[in-house]
This record gives structure tokens, sequence and C-alpha cells, in this order.
């Protein structure tokens, strides 16, 4: 009986980091122009993204640790920052193969998972500050907020661990139909399960963001202003979380079978489908300081002190000379 291997099931960037073999056994033998295509577009596209998403995200949390005080969204924005810059470096080195693939694709699609788990926790925090910001130190205390934090990395990390596991099975397996619940569980569990309750926030932020909640003992001006900053830091977590939303669906285009002999029309939609995945997972990786700099007035500010004690500590240093 002819084996039916499944394709790329247990996540998309594990594709991209398929040797030629491994491509070969997955796409039914596809055509070394076709592999060659797939190289060609990771390395054209990738690259760039994730040497802006190493930069990016080593300016953030530059930045941010001038901020000595505690605040559960800016927590969680290092913790995002500290999560994409992991997965653009593992990014970086799969792209070069400086470690074996399935090391590789272990980091990446480990902080993958913690990258969209970690901008739902954003996303929530941001709805109790909007919607609770008497009780949302009360809500948000420090000891909850690592707690969820290490919360986060426990179950992401028995996902990975999981997903390795179910390897073996989903790649060796004889029954099909169960390799395809198995593969497809993992990727419900891993993004459709953070991912629609994000949608959710969302929703509440966007109805939420016009309303003009002003407490008594303020001015005209400063209500203004006031509902001016949180509208902005409110759009921008939007922003951040509607792009992950928008990132991670295409995984799912996929999880259909891959036989071998398949159409040439099938193999292609496959290759394309692998490239815009991961592009756009890379891009998630590496756009939030953009969405930084747009929507948040104390990161600009935090910069620009950043940038001018550093030009005032250079300064110093070659006016010795």
């Amino acid at each position: 009986m002819e084996k039916v291997p499944v394709g790329n099931v247990s996540v998309m960037s594990d594709l991209a980091s398929m040797n030629k073999s491994e491509r070969d056994v997955t796409f039914g033998h596809s055509s070394s122009n076709d592999t060659l295509i797939l190289q060609t577009c990771e390395k054209a596209g990738e690259l760039p993204v994730t040497s802006l998403g190493i930069i990016g995200n080593v300016l953030v949390l530059w930045v941010w640790q001038a901020d000595s005080s505690f605040i559960p969204a800016t927590f969680f924005i290092k913790y995002l920052a500290t999560c994409d810059l992991l997965f653009s470096a593992s990014t970086f080195v799969k792209i070069f193969d400086f470690m074996p693939v399935v090391v590789v694709s272990s980091f990446t699609t480990f902080f993958i998972k913690m990258s969209v788990h970690v901008t739902l926790a954003l996303a929530v925090s941001r709805c109790v500050a909007v919607y609770r910001p008497l009780r949302v130190t009360l809500i948000l205390s420090r000891r909850r907020v690592i707690v969820v934090s290490v919360v986060i990395a426990c179950w992401c990390f028995l996902l990975q661990g999981l997903q390795l596991c179910s390897r073996y099975v989903i790649l060796f397996g004889d029954d099909y139909d169960k390799r395809s619940i198995l593969a497809i569980c993992f990727l419900f569990l891993s993004y459709c399960l953070p991912l629609l309750p994000m949608v959710g926030c969302n929703v509440a932020l966007l109805c939420k963001v016009y309303r003009r909640d002003v407490t008594s003992h303020m001015s005209h001006d400063q209500a203004r202003a006031s509902r001016q900053q949180t509208r902005r830091l409110t759009l921008g977590v939007v922003c951040i979380t509607t792009t992950s939303v928008l990132a991670y669906p295409v995984i799912f285009s996929v999880i259909t079978p891959i036989r071998w002999k398949q159409p040439a029309y099938l193999v292609t939609f496959n290759i394309i489908a692998s490239c815009v995945s991961n592009l756009l997972i890379g891009i998630n990786s590496s756009i939030n300081v953009i969405y930084y700099v747009i929507f948040a007035s104390e990161f600009r500010r935090l910069l620009v002190l950043r940038f001018t004690r550093l030009w005032g500590c250079c300064k110093r240093r070659y006016a010795g000379y």
C-alpha cells in the first residue's frame, strides 16, 4: 500500500527549515527548480525582515530598560520583544544553516508560540487598563503578572514537547486520519486558541477607544490630552494584535494531505504558502518597534533620552583625545 506522508502539518516554519531531501519527500519529489525558488524566496524575503527584527527588538529592549517603573503593559512589551528577538535570531541561524535543522526548527516554533501567547497577554492587560483604570494595579499586580508570564512559558514548553513527540507519530504512523487530527489539534492549541480571544480583545478595545470617559477633577485640556494618549496606546496594541491575527491563519493553508505524485500546481501552492507564511510571521516579529514609535509617546521620549545620553557619552569620550 502506498504510504501517504503528511506535509507541513506541525507548523509552517518547519517547512522552510527542511533540507532538500525532506522537501522532496514532503512534496512528492518536487523538482529542483521548485526547491530553488523556495530557497531564493527564503533568503530574499526572510533575511532583511529577520535583520530588522533583531535590530528593532534590541532597540525596544534598550529603550524600555530606561523605564524602571512597573507597568503591566510595559512588562509584556519587554517580554514580547524578548520572544521576537529570540525568534528572529533563530530564524537568522536557520537561513545560514549554522545549526542542525531539527534543533533550529524547535527553537523557532517554540518562540512563535511564545510570541502569540504574550501578545494575547498584552491585549488582555490593555483591556483591563481601559475598562478598569482605577483597579488595574490591583488586578494586574506584579506577582500576578509574573505568574502569568511563567504559566505562558510552561504552557508553550509543554506544547512544544508534545509536538516534538508527536512528530514520530505523524511521520511514521500508518493511520492517516489519526495523524491529521493530531496535527490539527496542535495547530488549534498553539495558534487558534490564543488568536480567538485576541480578536475579542481587539473588538473590545475598538469599542472603548472613542468613548469619552473623563474624570471630573481634570480640566478640559488635561482630559483631552489624556484621551488622546489613551487612544494612541490602545490603537498601538490593536495594531500589534491585528498583525498577529493576520500573520498566523495562513499556517492552516497546507494542512490538507500532501501525497506522493501530486499535481504540479499543488506543489507550487504549498511552496508559495510556505514563503508567505514565513514572511508574515517574520514581519509580525519585526514591525512592533514601528508601532511603538508611532503610537507610544513615552517610547519616543525614552528613545530621545537614550540617544541623547549616548551622544553625550561619545562626545565626552572623544573630547579627551
